[in-house]
């Protein structure tokens, strides 16, 4: 058991970011470090596009932020890339563990992120809809976890995710989040999906999916 908060640190572009992460909060693995990756690489080709399709993306939320990592270097490329007009985008992070929500307001505050931060047991406590939606899953068939299994309170969290997330999409909304090659998950026929990284690592392939709503 970990005594004392641990570092974390992650390279964008030419910056070395610092994140604290504290005891009982998931500290970054390969598979977030590999979203994160993706991530960025996915942004970086949607800004490629024209001016008018970069200010299609107004409102971000991840789903289970732990220490913030993912919300704040998303923050941090639409800060580099938009500068001022940063702050007419809204970012949401939210999380079941309160230790995580309070983590990833500290890191927040550190990297001068404006971030709102909310505890929710998925979309329990939201109430609008979002451009973009991030979720680095507990994508694991073990038993229940909140930093690793896909089951929590009896429940598979991805197929619940799935149900209920079309409510909380704007239109031509997307949806970015990892999986294993070996997560129970049956993606409804409601969505166009499609894995746009992968990467072999041990035991397991982890696969981050592009879905969109069929319309």
């Amino acid at each position: 058991m970990k005594l004392f908060p641990s570092k974390f640190f992650y390279k964008l572009n030419s910056n070395v970011l610092e994140f604290i992460v504290e005891n009982d909060v998931y500290y970054p693995e390969e598979d977030s470090i590999f979203f994160a990756d993706t991530i960025i690489e996915y942004l970086s080709n949607y800004f490629s596009k024209s001016k008018e399709d970069k200010r299609k993306i107004k409102k971000i939320l991840e789903v289970g932020c732990g220490c913030g990592f993912l919300s704040i270097i998303i923050y941090k490329f639409f800060e580099k890339n938009l500068g001022k007009d940063v702050k007419r985008m809204k970012f949401v992070a939210i999380d079941i563990n309160r230790k995580a929500v309070e983590n990833t307001r500290i890191n927040a505050k550190k990297h001068k992120a404006k971030i709102l931060v909310k505890f929710s047991d998925l979309f329990e406590n939201i109430k609008e809809k979002f451009d973009l939606i991030i979720f680095n899953t507990p994508y694991l068939p073990v038993e229940e976890d909140y930093s690793y299994s896909i089951f929590q309170k009896g429940e598979n969290t991805i197929d619940k995710f799935l149900k209920n997330v079309k409510n909380f999409m704007n239109y031509n909304a997307v949806i970015l989040f990892l999986v294993s090659s070996i997560t129970p998950i049956k993606i409804p026929n409601s969505y166009i999906a499609r894995i746009i990284k992968r990467k072999r690592i041990d035991w397991e392939e982890l696969r981050v999916y592009e879905i969109k709503l069929r319309f």
